[in-house]
């Protein structure tokens, strides 16, 4: 990193979302899914992602799909969390699934959920800067980790639309100065580089895969769908 002439490369890491008991929690999943006695270990879980800033989407899909089997059980503070984990995770399609598994009258009684969606939905749609002016530092103030999260997903949704974009409309983006974006690029999986007044990202066979990745992705999604048709009725 040359900070003098904002030449920088970003190291990608993915290890907030990779907590260390993830196995230990992938082979609880597949005995007890879909039991309602499972609801207690998977919030717990969920608590210690949000104090530690980690995720593990699996485990949060699998107690969203819980709650709909079980809505008795149904935590609005928690599927808020999970969905604040998902905004983090784009532009990844984690919250698209999410949202699939929220009934709506939920969504509309409950104004932080919506509040949630509202402004994942803004950064999914490259709006970013309305993100900000709606309550997005306010929503980055909420959860551990979240700030960083949410720049990390405004940088990934750029790199997949952008080859090169101007450094004053990835400030703009990220609500920083432009001599804060080099210390954002570098805490992000985003690989690029600052030069001539310009951030050009790097075409990495991590970000190649995640172009390629999308349409088995959207398919995931679909199938998801498919599959939950029953549940979303409750």
């Amino acid at each position: 990193m040359t900070v003098g002439d904002w030449v920088i490369v970003a190291k990608p890491t993915m290890a907030s979302f990779l907590p260390e008991n993830a196995g230990d929690m992938a082979a609880f999943l597949e005995t007890a899914r879909y039991s309602s006695s499972s609801i207690p270990q998977l919030e717990a879980y969920l608590d210690e992602q949000v104090a530690s800033g980690t995720h593990d989407f699996e485990a949060n899909l699998a107690l969203l799909k819980l709650y709909l089997m079980f809505p008795e059980a149904q935590d609005v503070a928690r599927i808020g969390m999970i969905l604040k984990k998902a905004v983090a995770a784009l532009p990844e399609p984690l919250l698209l699934q999410c949202r699939y598994l929220v009934p709506k009258a939920l969504i509309k009684a409950q104004d932080d959920v919506a509040k949630t969606i509202s402004l994942g939905k803004l950064i999914e749609g490259g709006r970013y800067e309305q993100f900000w002016t709606e309550g997005g530092e306010e929503f980055c103030d909420s959860m551990t980790g979240l700030r960083q999260g949410v720049s990390n997903a405004i940088l990934g949704c750029m790199a997949r639309g952008y080859t090169s974009i101007q450094v004053d409309r990835v400030a703009a983006a990220l609500n920083v100065s432009e001599a804060e974006i080099p210390a954002a690029l570098e805490a992000s999986p985003v690989e690029g580089e600052i030069r001539d007044g310009a951030l050009k990202f790097t075409a990495t066979e991590r970000t190649r895969k995640q172009n390629n990745d999308t349409t088995s992705e959207l398919q995931s999604v679909n199938t998801l769908l498919k599959e939950l048709m029953p549940l979303a009725r409750v």
